[in-house]
C-alpha cells in the first residue's frame, strides 16, 4: 500500500479517476482542496479547525452551522466557550470542571490499563491528557510566563512538534486521586496532577525535574 510522508510534495496536485476508497489522510492539510463527482459514502472527517473556515461546502450547501449546532446539543456548555464577558467565562469554566471531573471518575472505574488503550490508532486516554500538560506548558509556561524551561517531560508532542526535554520510564500502579478528583485542563494548577499520569512503559512517565529547571510555584486554584 503506498504511503505519503510529509516529505511529498502534493500541493496542487490533480487526481483523476483515482481510488482512494478506504485511504486515511493524518495531520494533513487539505485547505483549499476541490472534489467534484466524487463517491464520500461512509467519510469520516474529523476537522477541529472547522468552524474558523469561511465555509465547508457540501454539494453547494456550507455544512459548518449545522455542525457546530450538533455539537453545541451533544456536548451541554460547549457554546459557552464563545462567552463574550467575564462572567460568561466563568461559567464556561465551571461547565469545563464538572465535565472533567465526571470524565475522570468514569475512566477511574474502568479496568486497568484502560486509559493506555488506543482505539482506530487515535491516542489512548492517557496520551491525551498529557497533550494538555504540553498545550499548558506553550501557552502558559512559554507564552505567557516566558519561563526559560517551561516543557515538562510528561508532555506528548503530536507528530508536527519538536520540544527538546528529558524522558524516563515509570509507570504507577493506579491511577492516582489527584487524577480522578480534577478538575483537569489549561489551568496552571495542572502540576498537581501530571506528575503521577499514568502512561504505558513505553512512553514518558513521572521523572524527578532537576531543581535548576523547576518553575515557580504556582498560584492557587480558585
Amino acid at each position: 500500500m503506498a504511503a505519503f510522508t510529509r516529505s511529498d510534495d502534493l500541493q496542487g496536485a490533480t487526481f483523476v479517476g483515482v481510488n482512494l476508497r478506504g485511504a486515511r489522510f493524518m495531520e494533513s492539510d487539505l485547505s483549499g482542496i476541490v472534489m467534484r463527482g466524487v463517491e464520500v459514502v461512509d467519510a469520516d472527517i474529523d476537522a477541529p479547525w472547522l468552524p474558523d473556515a469561511d465555509f465547508f461546502r457540501v454539494n453547494g450547501v456550507d455544512v459548518i452551522p449545522f455542525v457546530e449546532a450538533e455539537l453545541d446539543r451533544r456536548f451541554p456548555g460547549r457554546s459557552q466557550r464563545r462567552a463574550a464577558d467575564p462572567d460568561g467565562l466563568r461559567d464556561a469554566w465551571a461547565v469545563l470542571e464538572r465535565t472533567w471531573a465526571a470524565t475522570l471518575d468514569r475512566v477511574a472505574a474502568m479496568p486497568d490499563g484502560t486509559v493506555d488503550v488506543s482505539v482506530d490508532g487515535e491516542w489512548s486516554f492517557a496520551q491525551t491528557l498529557r497533550h494538555l500538560v504540553l498545550a499548558t506548558d506553550t501557552w502558559l509556561g512559554k507564552a505567557i510566563l516566558r519561563l526559560d524551561q517551561p516543557f515538562h517531560p510528561l508532555g506528548q508532542v503530536d507528530a508536527g512538534t519538536t520540544v527538546a526535554r528529558r524522558s524516563s520510564a515509570r509507570r504507577p500502579r493506579r491511577m492516582p486521586r489527584s487524577w480522578r478528583r480534577g478538575p483537569v485542563g489549561s489551568r496552571w494548577c495542572v502540576t498537581s496532577w501530571r506528575a503521577s499520569l499514568p502512561t504505558s512503559s513505553t512512553n514518558l512517565a513521572r521523572t524527578r525535574t532537576p531543581r535548576s529547571a523547576r518553575r515557580p510555584s504556582a498560584p492557587a486554584c480558585t
